[in-house]
């Protein structure tokens, strides 16, 4: 991971600090070996949309590119990364509807059998920054909305030691400036109270 990236925790945002929980058992290989492949592979994914020559408004969501890679380990302790990226589906001019990166990895692990009893150990997400639109909350990072953050809860790819990353693109020399470290308790929590 190179230095000058900063791992932050929502609550020092703020300026406040919470005590640091245990952290999950896999934390630190996750951050030493699988940080920088999954924060490029969600960056690839979100670059999806921009092939072709529609403009990025056109395929994604209010005009957003979004990414997010997912490390999952399957039950003989192997891993696999999964990706996906944000797109509106327009089935008619006054209708469009949108999918969501994240919706679009628990998609995928729920619809094939090979990853029946896989779990995400981490979920990075790379956008653009935005006020999320349930919570209000302004976030140094581009956070899952309020639709996936419900459906990150529920998922049964999802446990409750799976760390959530989130992440702006890249700066000028290729990485993030910042990397917010979450669980799924905690971003809901942070979402919900105002």
């Amino acid at each position: 991971m190179p230095k000058e990236i900063k791992l932050i925790k929502p609550s020092e945002v703020k300026g406040k600090t919470r005590i640091q929980r245990k952290k999950p058992p896999h934390f630190k290989e996750v951050m030493e070996e699988h940080l920088n492949p999954l924060y490029q592979a969600a960056h690839t994914a979100r670059l999806t949309v921009m092939d072709g020559d529609e403009k990025p408004s056109d395929r994604n969501w209010r005009g957003m590119l979004v990414g997010a890679a997912a490390l999952v380990r399957n039950e003989a302790g192997r891993y696999s990364v999964v990706t996906g990226y944000n797109t509106k589906r327009t089935s008619s001019p006054s209708c469009s509807t949108r999918k969501c990166a994240e919706e679009r990895i628990l998609e995928f692990l729920e619809h094939h059998p090979e990853h029946g009893n896989s779990y995400i150990v981490a979920l990075m997400v790379v956008g653009d920054f935005q006020v999320d639109d349930d919570s209000g909350k302004h976030c140094t990072t581009l956070q899952p909305c309020g639709s996936c953050r419900r459906k990150l809860t529920l998922a049964d790819h999802m446990r409750n030691s799976s760390i959530i990353l989130t992440a702006r693109p890249p700066n000028g020399d290729g990485h993030p400036e910042y990397i917010e470290v979450h669980t799924r308790k905690t971003l809901v929590h942070h979402h919900h109270i105002r």
